[in-house]
């Protein structure tokens, strides 16, 4: 029978020093060290599963490794140039039991200490007293602070791979610190209370992660292209975890349950991914990348407040504050200068504007910016979707008890609402009700409530030389009506009136006072473009134009082909015998311009300025009077405008002053009538001479 023999090592002040290739095999013994245990080289096996004193690792050839038991050691010390091996072989209930260091753990001179080895697949390495780091920490694993007792020291100018901070207590960086972490930083409890004088650096590339609980006292130094995480049970505000560079973040991953706050203005450069909510409050959180952000799968979570996209490009849609609320511009020609572009969403508040409680619980404002910085908010041509909480009963519902097949979209005009039309919204089986609205032109603040239509309104002042009345100072005669010439109206084959797909002379009823004749509008998107809206109207001798029931202003609506809530175009007058001019520039033509009077006897407004009008007169006090040029009388007018890319109108030609002639006497509502007198003289035929185009 063979005997078990149990040998026992006590080990007090001596220092036990191990030669190459030597192998301290401890099967079947026991150790007690209160010294201190040197390996200069080979390895150890079997150790006790507690070793107290002081254990060091000392082996310097930098091709040869050294492998560690993952036992509980008092103090472990790692030193020079052979690599430092993190095993597996130690198991409690078939898991593999974490590396523990109670007092110190000392990483020293050159030394490479790695949980990550072929074959081998260590724990996290757990240290519950001071950690001091001159070398490398390198694995997949987390070196953890967890002392549950006292807080701890950590210190040093070495690096970390992983570094875990779950001590309740906290850590403290002392001695100047001076470490780096190369890829992950973990906030699990506590405080890591590091200042300008006893600091660490994130590198490049890696990410902080903060826990609920856990804190960090002063911003490290950071690196580039920082992912920042938080994870865990409750509320956050962001605060030095954050880097303050906008050109650091990489990602923004905010995965805790109460989401975060944010106490600055942050940018993320690549993605940001919400399963938290994020409250910007009176800050901005910024994406500069065409990644849209990731929203929970559940689609709770959402961007409060401020948020700012500035990778804009059109044919995509850009998602913004939550799944449902995106922009999208189909052409370059929609998207105008635009180069950033933010909105702010408030959920669960009130527009904070007239009527504001009268609408769902959500505000939204949308802005927009080109590459100078400068505000753009009319021009654009923009889907835009939206989308609010419909949980009726709940605390989380904001469709306040309205009629969710009536909410309509809103935009504040300075004084009211102007409503968007549409269909009506959807509700999904996450509880949100949603919509879009296609072709918004001016940007501002939205609301979403009841409708209340407010309609656009253009209102302009022409005058046209054949009727002017010389030293009146700005009128024109109104023989045509006096005379009875406008008691029927025109065909509608008649130029300019057959342009006007909506005008109907069947629905005429009578001409209201003081009309000179009829006229009609055309708006154009782009200079050279097919009109997409015509307006025919009365010119009142004052030169304003009147709608059909003699309002000075004409109605305009989506109805007639412009873009939901207005948009900026070309404007073109055009009249049956005088020349048909345009605006230079585009027109702003909105609910909150609605007052506004666009004065064409302004030449600067007028492509081709003073060439493409008559000077009518020198009034008393200086002011140049001008008009539209007489005797315009061509079958092709609408062609003729579309080819003036120049400054210059095409003017009467030959044939049209001959015609003029040719009717000499005759009375009506005669083309060749270019005073407008009802009758055709000398004086239609002086005006087109005169006008005559001169080649």
């Amino acid at each position: 029978m063979k005997k078990l023999i149990t040998i026992l090592i006590f080990i007090s002040a001596t220092i036990c020093v191990f030669p190459q290739g030597y192998v301290l095999d401890n099967s079947g013994g026991k150790i007690q060290n209160s010294g201190t245990i040197r390996v200069k080289s080979g390895q150890v096996k079997s150790l006790p599963d507690t070793l107290g004193g002081r254990m060091e690792f000392l082996g310097r050839n930098d091709a040869s490794q050294q492998l560690i038991p993952n036992i509980v050691y008092n103090q472990l010390v790692l030193k020079n140039q052979s690599k430092k091996i993190v095993g597996d072989e130690e198991k409690t209930n078939g898991e593999t039991r974490n590396l523990t260091v109670l007092d110190s753990l000392i990483m020293e001179d050159s030394t490479l200490f790695t949980t990550f080895w072929l074959g081998i697949q260590p724990a996290d390495v757990h240290a519950k007293a001071s950690v001091r780091n001159t070398a490398t920490y390198r694995g997949t694993k987390y070196v953890v602070m967890n002392s549950e007792e006292s807080s701890q020291d950590l210190d040093g100018n070495g690096s970390f791979s992983r570094l875990k901070i779950d001590n309740p207590l906290g850590v403290d960086v002392i001695n100047g610190g001076g470490f780096d972490i190369r890829e992950s930083l973990v906030l699990r409890q506590g405080e890591l209370r590091n200042s300008t004088e006893n600091n660490f650096k994130l590198a490049d590339s890696s990410e902080i992660v903060r826990y609920t609980g856990a804190s960090l006292a002063n911003v490290p130094q950071f690196g580039s292209n920082i992912s920042v995480r938080y994870r865990g049970s409750g509320e956050m505000t962001a605060s030095n975890e954050m880097p303050k560079d906008s050109a650091t973040i990489r990602t923004l991953d905010v995965g805790n349950t109460g989401g975060i706050s944010l106490s600055r203005n942050v940018t993320a450069n690549d993605s940001i991914i919400v399963k938290g909510d994020i409250r910007t409050s009176s800050d901005t959180l910024t994406l500069t990348s065409n990644n849209d952000p990731i929203f929970s799968d559940d689609m709770e979570s959402e961007i409060h407040g401020t948020f700012r996209r500035n990778h804009i490009e059109s044919g995509d849609t850009l998602i913004f504050n939550n799944p449902y609320t995106y922009a999208y511009f189909r052409d370059s020609i929609a998207l105008k200068a635009i180069r950033d572009f933010a909105m702010t969403v408030t959920p669960g508040e009130y527009p904070q504007l007239p009527q504001g409680q009268d609408k769902v619980l959500r505000a939204l404002t949308l802005m927009a910016w080109d590459s100078e910085g400068n505000n753009i908010d009319q021009g654009l041509n923009m889907d835009f979707g939206y989308g609010w909480r419909h949980k009726p009963g709940q605390a989380e519902d904001e469709s306040n008890d309205l009629p969710i097949e009536d909410i309509v979209l809103q935009r504040w005009i300075g004084n009211s609402w102007y409503d968007y039309e549409g269909d009506p919204a959807y509700v999904d089986n996450y509880g949100w009700a949603y919509n879009d609205m296609p072709d918004i032109t001016k940007l501002g603040t939205f609301g979403l409530g009841l409708p209340g239509y407010v309609t656009l309104m253009f209102a302009a002042k022409i005058l046209l030389e054949g009727p002017y009345a010389p030293g009146s100072g700005g009128f024109m005669y109104t023989d045509l009506l006096d005379r009875g010439r406008l008691d029927k109206a025109p065909s509608k084959d008649q130029y300019p009136l057959n342009l006007d797909p909506n005008y109907d002379p069947d629905n005429f009823t009578t001409v209201p006072d003081s009309v000179v004749d009829w006229i009609v509008v055309e708006l154009r998107k782009e200079r050279n473009s097919d009109a997409i809206a015509y307006k025919t109207g009365f010119l009142r001798y004052d030169g304003k134009i009147l709608d059909m029931d003699g309002n000075d202003a004409l109605s305009l609506s989506r109805y007639d082909g412009l873009d939901s809530g207005g948009g900026a175009y070309y404007v073109v007058i055009r009249h049956r015998n005088h020349n048909p001019i345009i605006t230079e520039n585009t027109v702003n033509i909105y609910p909150e311009n609605n007052s506004d009077t666009l004065d064409f006897t302004n030449t600067s407004i007028v492509e081709g300025g003073t060439a493409a009008m008559k000077l009518l007169e020198i009034a008393a006090d200086g002011k140049r009077i001008w008009g539209l040029r007489g005797g315009y009388y061509v079958d092709d007018t609408k062609d003729a405008l579309d080819r003036m890319i120049g400054v210059f109108n095409e003017k009467t030609n030959d044939r049209d002053h001959r015609a003029a002639w040719h009717l000499f006497t005759e009375e009506g509502y005669l083309l060749e009538d270019y005073n407008l007198d009802g009758i055709v003289t000398t004086r239609d035929f002086n005006i087109s001479w005169n006008n005559r185009k001169i080649d």
